[in-house]
Parts: structure tokens; C-alpha cells; sequence
């Protein structure tokens, strides 16, 4: 199946900067994580699509290598992400993320983890159910 708009959608317009597509700057996570640091969340699940560590970036099995990294990471991103951890041990983020089409999990740190899903072009499937409880 192929899905094609017959004219440019920006579904985006009017929103923040960290709800529009394409790369989201780090300071912007940073700066969206201070604004709200009083939230009773336990849990976070941050969705992405290309994986933002070295850890989560699968290729057949085996996570990528140096040379093919650049193009398959965001570490900007990661860092951001890691930050975030680190000052709130007490919750739990999850990421979710693909681009690679290899499948993995990667614990970054006690209440970080990586779930990179699988993919086959020409193929969608889903990847895994979000437990809400």
C-alpha cells in the first residue's frame, strides 16, 4: 500500500516546536523537561523514529558499526534523552523507535530503555502492545 497526499499537509502548523516532524533539538527536550518537572508521571514513552543510541541501532542482528552510525543515530538526541533519566531516576522512560528495520532492545540505564522495532518493506507489522496499567 502507498499513501500519497494530493497536495503538501502541515498538519503541524500552529504547534510548538517540539510537536512538529523532523529532528527535534535537544535543548528543546531539555527546556520541555524543566517547564514541567512537577507532572506525577511514573512513566514515559518517548517515540522517535531513528534510534538515539549506538546501543538500539540494529543491523541483522548485531548493533551497526561506526562507519554506518551517522546515519542511522540521532546523538543529540540520546543525550537529551539520558539527561532526562539521570535526573529523574524515579521514572521510567521507554523509548520507542525504528528506522534501522533491525529489531532489538537496549537498556541505556536502570529506567531507560531502547525498543527498536523490526521492519520488512512492503510488510507493516505490529512491533509490541503499550501496557497502560
Amino acid at each position: 500500500m502507498q499513501l500519497r497526499s494530493a497536495r503538501p499537509v502541515d498538519d503541524h502548523q500552529g504547534s510548538p516546536p517540539l510537536n512538529r516532524g523532523g529532528p527535534v533539538a535537544p535543548t528543546t527536550l531539555a527546556a520541555a523537561d524543566k517547564e514541567r518537572p512537577h507532572f506525577a508521571v511514573w512513566r514515559a514513552i518517548v517515540a522517535t523514529h531513528v534510534p538515539p543510541f549506538k546501543e538500539a541501532c540494529w543491523h541483522e542482528g548485531q548493533i551497526s558499526n561506526d562507519d554506518w552510525l551517522p546515519h542511522f543515530t540521532c546523538k543529540a538526541t540520546g543525550e537529551a534523552i539520558r539527561e532526562a533519566a539521570v535526573r529523574h531516576p524515579e521514572r521510567r522512560i521507554e523509548v520507542l523507535c525504528g528506522h534501522t528495520h533491525g529489531a532489538g532492545v537496549a537498556e541505556i540505564l536502570p529506567n531507560l530503555v531502547v525498543r527498536t522495532g523490526g521492519a520488512e518493506y512492503g510488510e507493516p507489522a505490529v512491533q509490541g502492545v503499550i501496557a497502560t496499567a
